[in-house]
């Protein structure tokens, strides 16, 4: 083989090279488009747009880290069956207007919503249920940290007083993913001992606002936080299926 020759078959496997590269490079591309469209696509339950179309109703800013953290939340826990949850979507829109912080002009804009009795965030939590769920979870409970809440150790430092835990359970809350995961195990707590309608009025009344209610005669259907959600849920099917 001669120079010339020895110099074209250089030049030729230089050629093949740098396609073979090219190649494999655009395999790699497509490869990883593709898992990315199928991130996504498990990322966005077929739930996600009836509660992005019903959040949006009452919370405009809604945006898709919320929907999902709800939906994440509600499968996480078992509660997707079709009856809790729209019940489940109600009770978020009523308790909160599914706003975890203050809007664009507000006063308090970018601030953590607080309810007058001193619920916070998204899933209106009591700051002292908040430090008593957290106080009492166990090795047996769905674990919080799957659904990536943060840190809530605090809650088992005796060096610490009450008022200081229930300040550091405000904070805690005011992080969405945190108010969300909460809300998920107490609903899935409180649905696992008591009926669907029952466990909804625990969550606004506590226990024994729920037992008193029944105490008296009267029927579970028609407290005023199911009429509550019930017209909700009404109200958003009307708008939104006509």
């Amino acid at each position: 083989m001669n120079n010339k020759d020895f110099i074209f078959y250089g030049i030729v496997i230089f050629i093949l090279g740098i396609m073979l590269y090219q190649n494999i490079q655009i395999s790699s591309r497509l490869s990883d488009i593709e898992n990315r469209d199928r991130a996504t696509k498990v990322a966005t339950p077929d739930s996600f747009n009836y509660v992005m179309d019903r959040f949006k109703l009452y919370n405009e800013n809604t945006d898709t880290n919320t929907v999902l953290l709800f939906i994440k939340s509600v499968d996480y826990y078992s509660l997707n069956k079709k009856d809790v949850f729209d019940l489940l979507v109600g009770q978020i829109i009523l308790e909160s207007r599914a706003i975890h912080t203050y809007p664009k002009g507000h006063a308090l804009a970018g601030s953590v919503i607080m309810g007058v009795s001193g619920s916070v965030g998204i899933c209106q939590i009591m700051p002292s249920t908040g430090l008593n769920y957290l106080e009492n979870m166990s090795d047996d409970d769905y674990s919080l940290y799957d659904l990536g809440v943060s840190d809530y150790s605090f809650v088992n430092d005796k060096s610490l007083s009450k008022e200081a835990k229930l300040n550091m359970v405000i904070k805690w809350l005011s992080r969405i993913e945190n108010n969300f995961a909460l809300w998920g195990f107490i609903m899935h707590e409180s649905l696992k001992h008591n009926g669907t309608l029952e466990a909804f009025v625990i969550y606004n009344a506590g226990k024994g606002g729920m037992l008193g209610y029944i105490s008296e005669n009267k029927k579970i259907c028609s407290h005023k936080y199911i009429v509550g959600i019930r017209k909700t849920i009404k109200y958003l099917n009307d708008i939104i299926l006509t």
